[in-house]
C-alpha cells in the first residue's frame, strides 16, 4: 500500500503543520502516513482530502485489481 499525501501537500505548498491546522488532524498523523505511506482511516483521509481539496483517490490510490 502507499499514499500521495506528501507529494499532493507539496504541490500545495503546504507544511505538515498548516495540513494538520487545515484537517484537524495532528501533524504526528501526517508525519506517519507520510513516512509509512498507509491508508488511514476513512475519516482522517476525508478530512486530510478536503483541506487538499483532491479526492480521496487522488490521495490514497486503492489497487481494485486484487
Amino acid at each position: 500500500m502507499y499514499n500521495l499525501l506528501y507529494v499532493n501537500r507539496h504541490r500545495r505548498r503546504m507544511t505538515q503543520a498548516q495540513l494538520a491546522a487545515c484537517s484537524g488532524v495532528s501533524r504526528g498523523t501526517i508525519c506517519d502516513l507520510e513516512r509509512t505511506g498507509r491508508i488511514p482511516s476513512i475519516a482522517v483521509g476525508v478530512r486530510l482530502c478536503r483541506a487538499l481539496d483532491c479526492s480521496f483517490e487522488e490521495v490514497f490510490p486503492i489497487d481494485l485489481s486484487m
